[in-house]
This record gives structure tokens, C-alpha cells and sequence, in this order.
């Protein structure tokens, strides 16, 4: 496949191509049976790419070994990709952000360090990206290391036949630094195999490496605060509304590209939860920022994201809790929002005048007669395509003058945009103006379906009058023009002739049912997933909670539908083709209880008598933090040994500890700083805390304190702070302390998550708040599903006030992190995982840190509930049916 571009588009084997992506982190799905499911909802959306970070930290957890097996397997996703038919945008970094820990880069080369004498300690790790204090370092240590990654990620990569695009680095700014870091990893990519277009992604819009890249790339993010209506303020979309000026001035030979085009927004631990992210954006921010951009005459977009995904185990950094939702139009669980069917919209449109857009350029020749609606152009020979913007936290209504025609009133609703499409050829048609979007266009056999969806007009200018054979919208004759009105309630048809072809004309109020298949179009289900097409034959499957009405518009000859093998009972339309038959309603679906739970405590760290003779002993001065310990994630243990009455100790950490005094609780400290946009990043200091010593506690002789460090991950790094120590930074005291430290829980390594651990010697409890009162608890319990094989049903453990902290386990994999100030109290356990039709183990740790027994409750629950069926379409209905 040969890909090349101009300043207009990309250009696959000689075709102009309106890239429309969306974002998919395979890392964040451990589940290799579900990355089918997302890329086909990514394709079925009218996207034509998938985006696709790979982490080299997900690869390389230890140094020198690599993994690309299993859940890591990216020669299996690349082949997925390829057969579900949707280019490849990849980007390998080195680093990548994507709120990873470290960036993506691995937690054991954030620890490479060298230590000249008189160094500070923020100076003297072998420097990252090259970068140090914003500015460039030769690193031949880093960049062997990078090198290496390089060498085992690009060659899978550049064998994927369906690869479009390759991105190097990530975010990375050029303020003081030269090119050679940047050169090294093109020239890289092209000696391991790359030959399609290389770009970077500026998240900066200042034409960061515009020169040394064959395509310059920008992010744009427009709403990252929601302390305010974002929907009536201009400003939000400023920087969109520059790409154009932007582009002019640092890459004019260029295709407009938005590498990251904001499809939602992350949530951090004290965030507001993304039912609440998800109400704040709306469809309305998927909309405005994509039309925006388009207006912009930007050719190649990427929603990111545009699917959710989970930070299990400890992948994620700081700034996001378990869930990566991100609000994004296909959901953590699979499933499909508001913002999906607006994104499908804009895509299917995109797709359908893609010839239009490739080749559009920006025009001054059209005015608004409301001056408080924003409006930009696009001129494609005499077609124009103008956009409409209403901020102004009212309905307006304005004309469009485009040379000496006016289009009719156009009324925006507030916080909408709106493409309006004035003199376009389409189909053998030509459009004097469309204010209802265009879905799609079929054509086969000398038969056109053409779809268009929400309330607005269309207007054909036509050589004779067509031959009207069904009219459901009272269509208007007046000279050669040709009007229809759509008021958008409910779907409408329009059936005629002219110029030898018969057209159908489909108008529907929404996109939330609608799924263009092939030449096929399909009203009614929730969602149409797999399809094939064989010669003449369609196989695909529908998704449906409700059951009800199923409508096929097949441009040709009508198909003949079985249903799971069955021939359903159909009605056959003579005017339109369309066929039409009912989806039965399934039953309801029965979960188990989780009611026979394990329970044992696991704290015996914090005991006087606690044998640590195997712990590693910390040397007199010696650094604590848990990276120089080498311990990259999770938790940490610490015991310290003193004698005599101590009044208080001085403790400095990051980020969530419990301090235990000969066996009792003594305090729980946080040091967590939000990394949202909102909260800011975390500061390189921290505080110590002055913890007292309850004197009632304290022994004349032997004492012994205990901490257990949380860490909740290294930063993203994207201001150069990755490398902020974890865990016990430092203390003080006025005694001597001889500290010991062991990574991880009890129970962690006798493997307590595991499916076959032997719990019998825990003690039976029907629920949690039997649980032992230790500080560290943990809980295990067998679940036996048995769902029906044809119900798309994920599932999620409610987890409710049961502990300050916990760690989640489904059959032994840590599928989430839980603490108290999170608003997520549903958690995702994926199907792969989870085995749906046999028995599970679920496992849980529950740290209270001195808060009351667990008193909360758990259960499982699904997120919904739709019946799949499997339709064939290998015959047609004869004319005279």
C-alpha cells in the first residue's frame, strides 16, 4: 500500500483519503477477545483508522525482557486490524503520556541513575527524552535504551499492510532544544522498516518539529475546565479556530492534522465521576471541537479518546483513578454513548463528502446575516460547505448568502454546529443546499439511497421534474427547484426518478439506530456489530435491548433475511426496497449473589513480634523512597526499630501511608496532588508531617513503628516531573531508627488472588462486614455465571463503603484500585477475564488505614443487557413479492 500526502490529504494508492480515527489503548483491555469488539465499533462508527499508542513500559516491566504475548500481543491486534479493515495510525513514543505511569516509559529506566558528587538530586538521572530543565542533554545511555524498544516495536509495526501513519515522541516541545534527538528516531523508523508518513504531535501549536517531520500534527483540547459554562464562551475554541492560521504559518505544504482531537477528558482520584464528565461535555463538545476543526480544512482527525479503557493493575499515573472512561463515545465497558452517535454522524458525513473535503479549500465569498453566529467556509470548485456556530446561549436564526444565492433561514439551537452544504453534486444529484446532514449515499445497480439525518432542508436543482413515487415529507415543485422539508420527528421517505435512476430518500431524527453496512442500510438496533459480505450474500449481527422494529434499505435488489438461522417473518416495501421484520425482546437476566465470601486478616507487619529478619535492611542515611529501593509500583513496607519513649516522628510521603505504633494504628497520611488541569502537577517538595506518638504506645525499652506506602504511580512527565520519588521520602526524629523494608502485602506473594489458592482455614462470611478488624483484610469469593451465549451483558462489582483503600482481583489479575474520595464505585471486570458461562474467584484486599470495619456492601451488576442476533441475507425478494 503505497501512502503519500500533499497540504490537501493523505493519498493511499493514489486516492485522496479523509482520515477519521479514534484512539483504542489495547494496554488498558486486557482481554484479547474484546479488541475485535472495540475496533469493530471504532469502524462501524464511519471511521476509516484506529490509533494506537504502544507502551513500552507494558512491554518491558523488567529490563532487558520483553513481552509480546498474550494480553501484549500487538502482531495479533495489527492483524485484527487489518481484517476488520481499518488503517493503522501508530505511535511507539518512546514516551507517549497516554496518563500512564511514567509516560509509558519504564518504571526500572525512570530509575537509571548516575550520582556525580555535589549533584542535586533532580539532576542526576540520566536524562529522559534527552531533555533536562527544558533543555537538550546527549544521553548515549537513554538513547540505547530507546533504541532498543525501537528495535523490538518497529519492525511488528512497520509489517502491519495497513499502516498509514507513524508518530515519534509525543508532546515534545522545542523551545531550546536542537534536532538530533528527534532526527534519531526518524532515521530510526525508516532503518527498521517505516515508509508511510511520519509526524510528530505538537500539543503546543507552535509548530514544534514542523520542519523535520513529513507531517505536522497538533492536539487540541478545547474543554479541560468545568467550573463554568464552557458552552457560552467563545474562547473556548480558540485554538481550533487558529489551525488554519497556525498551519499557514509553520507547515503550509502540509495535510491539517489533529492527532488528538479531544473526544472527552480524564477523571483523577477526587475527580467528579464520569456519569457527571459525560453531562458536563454532552454531545454538544464532540460536536462543536469536530466541526470546528473541519471548518478549519482539517483532513485527518483523531477522537482521543474514542474508547474507554481501565488503568488495571497499577498502569495508570497519578492524575486518573481505575477508570478510563475518559467520556469517551465508546464506554470502559463497550458500551455506546450519546457521543458515539454524534461522532458517527460527523464521520458518515465525512465519508460521504470526502472527494468534497480532500480537495476543499477555505473561501471568503459567503456572509451570515446574524452577526453573533460564527460561520467559516470551504470551497471545492462551486461547491460550498459552510459551518454555523452558536455560542450565544440562545436559538438563532440566520441566512447564508454564498454569491448571489441565499439558503433559507437556518435556526441553530444553542451550543450547536451545524455543516451546511450549498451546490454539491452527489449521487447524479445536485444539492442546492442541505441544512440536514448528510449520513450517506448508496448506489448500486442504477439504484440510490441517499440518508440524511436531523430536522432541515434539502433543496435538488433539477433539469425536468422527477417521477414522484412516494412522498412522506410533502415535497415542493418551484421552477427546476426541488424542496423538502424535514421536521426531524420521525423517519421519513422520499422515492423518485430522474436521469434514468431511482433514488430513495431516507430521512431520520437521529444517528442512535442508524448503521450503514456495507451498501446496506439499517434501522432499529441498538448497534450492528460484525458484518461480511460475500459476493452477493451479508452476514452481520444485531444488538438490541429492547427488541422492536428493524427497517433494511439495500441499494439493488431487497435481501431475503434469515435470523439465527431461521426465516423471519418480513415485510417487503415495492416503492423504497426496504424490508422490515420485528426483533423479539429477551428475558431478563439473572446474576448470583455474592453471599459465601473467605476472610482472613493479613497485617502481621505491624506486630512487635514480626519477623523481618529477611527484609531488606536500609543503611544508616540511606535513600527510602521506593524507587531507589527499586520498587516501581504498589506498596511498600517499612518497619523501623527504636528504644525508649518517642513523642512524635516527622514523616515525608508520597502518596498514601498508614502508620502503625507496636501493633495500633496511629495515622494515615495522603500526599496526593490532582494532575488534572484543574488540581495542577504535583510539586517536587512534600512536606513532612509531624505524627504523634500516642505515649500510652511507646515502651521504655523495644519499639517498633511500621508504614505502608502506597505509590499511585510515577507522574505522565509531561513537564519533565516522571522522576518525583514515591513512597517514605525522609523522616526525622530524636531517637535512632534502623528501618527495614519489603515490597508489596501480605498475601500478595502466597498468592492469595490466585483461583486456586487454598482458603479453607479462613473463616466463612456471608458478607464483608463479617470480615476481620485488622487494619489489612483479605476477602475471597466464588461466583458461578452461566449467562446465555447470545446476551452482550458486561458487568461490573459494585463496591460500596467497604474500606478507605482496596485492590480488586478477578481471577488473579488486579483489575482495580479503589480509595474512599473516588467517585467510581463500579468496576469494570471485562469478559476474557471474566468467564461468563463457568465459575470466577474474586479477591479482594481491603487497607481501612484506622477507619471503621468494612460496612458496605458488594454485588455485581450489569451496565446492560442486549440480545444478539445473527442475520444472513442470501437471496432477494423476487420484483412481484
Amino acid at each position: 500500500m503505497g501512502v503519500t500526502c500533499d497540504r490537501h490529504s493523505l493519498i493511499v494508492d493514489g486516492r485522496r483519503v479523509f482520515l477519521r480515527s479514534g484512539a483504542f489503548h489495547y494496554y488498558r483491555l486486557p482481554s484479547t477477545g474484546l479488541w475485535r469488539d472495540r475496533l469493530w465499533k471504532i469502524k462501524r462508527a464511519g471511521y476509516n483508522a484506529v490509533d494506537l499508542y504502544f507502551s513500552w513500559a507494558y512491554h518491558s516491566p523488567t529490563e532487558g525482557e520483553w513481552d509480546f504475548s498474550g494480553i501484549r500481543d500487538v502482531d495479533y491486534l495489527l492483524g485484527l486490524t487489518e481484517e476488520v479493515g481499518l488503517y493503522v495510525v501508530a505511535r511507539p513514543g518512546p514516551y507517549i503520556n497516554s496518563e500512564l505511569s511514567g509516560g509509558g516509559l519504564p518504571g526500572w529506566l525512570i530509575n537509571k541513575h548516575h550520582v556525580p558528587p555535589g549533584w542535586l538530586i533532580n539532576k542526576h538521572h540520566v536524562p529522559l527524552r534527552c531533555v533536562r530543565d527544558g533543555a537538550y542533554v546527549e544521553s548515549p545511555e537513554y538513547l540505547k535504551y530507546a533504541r532498543q524498544w525501537y528495535e523490538q516495536i518497529v519492525p511488528r509495526i512497520a509489517r502491519c499492510p495497513n499502516l498509514v501513519l507513524f508518530q515519534i515522541e509525543n508532546e515534545h516541545a522545542n523551545d531550546d532544544l536542537t534536532p538530533d534527538y528527534m532526527q534519531r528516531l526518524y532515521d530510526w523508523a525508516r532503518q527498521l522498516g517505516i515508509e508511510v508518513p511520519i509526524f510528530h504531535n505538537d500539543g503546543w501549536g507552535q509548530g514544534c518539529w514542523a520542519g523535520l517531520v513529513d507531517i505536522y500534527a497538533v492536539d487540541t483540547y478545547a474543554v479541560t475546565r468545568f467550573d463554568a459554562d464552557w458552552r457560552i464562551v467563545p474562547e473556548t475554541f480558540r485554538q481550533v479556530d487558529a489551525l488554519a492560521e497556525i498551519y499557514n504559518e509553520f507547515a503550509p505544504g502540509s495535510p491539517r492534522f489533529v492527532a488528538e482531537l479531544q473526544g472527552g477528558w480524564f477523571d483523577p482520584w477526587d475527580g467528579r465521576g464520569y456519569d457527571a464528565l459525560r453531562k458536563a461535555l454532552g454531545k454538544e463538545a464532540l460536536e462543536l471541537v469536530t466541526w470546528s476543526a473541519v471548518a478549519q480544512g482539517v483532513t485527518l482527525y483523531n477522537h482521543y479518546m474514542f474508547v474507554g479503557g481501565t488503568n488495571w493493575d497499577h498502569i495508570g499515573c497519578p492524575a486518573v483513578n481505575t477508570s478510563y472512561d475518559f467520556a469517551a463515545p465508546v464506554q470502559e465497558w463497550g458500551g455506546l454513548s450519546q457521543r458515539y452517535h454524534a461522532a458517527k454522524a460527523m464521520a458518515c458525513q465525512n465519508g460521504a463528502l470526502e472527494g468534497f473535503f480532500t480537495e476543499a479549500e477555505t473561501v471568503q465569498d459567503v456572509a451570515c446575516s446574524d452577526a453573533e453566529v460564527f460561520y467559516r467556509a470551504l470551497g471545492n470548485g462551486e461547491a460550498r460547505v459552510i459551518f454555523l456556530r452558536n455560542l450565544t446561549g440562545q436559538r438563532r436564526s440566520t441566512t447564508i448568502q454564498v454569491g448571489a444565492f441565499t439558503v433559507p433561514p437556518v435556526t441553530l439551537a444553542s451550543s450547536e454546529m451545524r455543516p451546511v452544504v450549498v451546490n454539491l453534486e452527489l449521487s447524479g444529484l445536485r444539492i442546492a443546499y442541505a441544512t440536514s446532514s448528510i449520513l450517506g449515499a448508496l448506489a448500486k445497480d442504477g439504484e440510490q439511497v441517499l440518508v440524511f439525518v436531523g430536522e432541515g432542508s434539502v433543496a435538488f436543482d433539477l433539469p425536468i421534474k422527477p417521477e414522484v413515487l412516494k412522498d412522506e415529507l410533502g415535497s415542493e415543485w418551484e421552477g427546476s427547484r426541488w424542496k423538502i422539508h424535514y421536521a426531524g420527528s420521525q423517519v421519513q421517505e422520499l422515492v423518485f426518478s430522474a436521469e434514468k435512476a431511482r433514488y430513495t430518500l431516507v430521512f431520520i431524527p437521529d444517528a442512535n439506530q442508524a448503521w450503514l453496512v456495507e451498501n446496506t442500510l439499517i434501522l432499529g438496533p441498538d448497534y450492528v456489530g460484525e458484518s461480511r459480505m460475500d459476493g452477493e450474500i451479508l452476514d452481520w449481527e444485531m444488538y438490541s435491548g429492547s427488541g422492536g422494529q428493524v427497517r433494511v434499505y439495500a441499494a439493488g435488489r431487497p435481501p431475503r433475511i434469515t435470523m439465527d438461522g431461521r426465516p423471519v417473518a418480513q415485510g417487503y416495501d415495492p416503492g423504497t426496497g426496504k424490508v422490515s421484520f420485528l426483533l423479539p425482546k429477551g428475558p431478563a437476566l439473572k446474576l448470583p449473589a455474592l453471599d459465601s465470601w473467605r476472610v482472613a486478616g493479613a497485617c502481621p507487619e505491624i506486630a512487635v513480634d514480626c519477623d523481618d529478619r529477611a527484609w531488606h535492611v536500609i543503611p544508616t542515611g540511606g535513600r527510602t523512597d521506593m524507587d531507589s529501593l527499586g520498587i516501581y509500583q504498589g506498596v511498600c513496607w517499612y518497619r523501623g526499630e527504636f528504644h525508649g519513649k518517642m513523642a512524635e516522628l516527622s514523616l515525608a510521603i508520597r502518596h498514601n501511608a498508614a502508620i502503625y505504633l507496636n501493633g495500633k494504628f496511629v495515622a494515615r497520611l495522603d500526599n496526593y496532588q490532582n494532575e488534572s488541569w484543574e488540581g495542577g502537577p504535583e510539586t517536587e517538595g512534600v512536606e513532612p508531617v509531624a505524627v504523634a506518638l500516642p505515649e500510652e504506645l511507646c515502651q521504655p525499652g523495644r519499639n517498633v513503628v511500621a508504614v505502608l506506602v502506597e505509590s499511585l504511580g510515577h507522574n505522565k512527565g509531561y513537564i519533565e516531573n516522571v522522576r518525583l520519588p514515591r513512597g517514605l521520602l525522609a523522616w526525622a526524629s530524636d531517637r535512632e531508627i534502623r528501618w527495614r523494608f519489603r515490597p508489596g502485602f501480605t498475601g500478595e506473594a502466597e498468592g492469595f488472588d490466585a483461583i486456586d489458592y487454598e482458603d479453607g482455614g479462613w473463616t466463612a462470611a456471608k458478607d464483608l462486614s463479617h470480615a476481620p478488624r485488622d487494619d489489612v483484610v483479605w476477602a475471597r469469593c466464588h461466583f458461578q455465571l452461566g449467562l446465555p451465549p447470545f446476551v452482550y451483558a458486561p458487568l461490573g462489582l459494585v463496591f460500596e463503603g467497604v474500606a478507605d483503600k482496596a485492590h480488586i482481583y478477578l481471577n488473579g489479575v488486579l483489575i482495580a484500585r479503589d480509595w474512599s474520595i473516588s467517585p467510581q464505585r463500579k468496576f469494570y471486570l471485562p469478559e476474557g477475564l471474566l468467564d461468563p458461562h463457568g465459575q470466577n474467584t474474586l479477591a479482594i484486599l481491603l487497607w481501612r488505614r484506622g477507619g471503621p470495619p468494612a460496612n458496605g456492601r458488594v454485588y455485581l451488576e450489569p451496565y446492560g443487557v442486549q440480545w444478539v442476533y445473527r442475520c444472513h441475507a442470501d437471496g432477494f425478494i423476487p420484483p412481484e413479492a
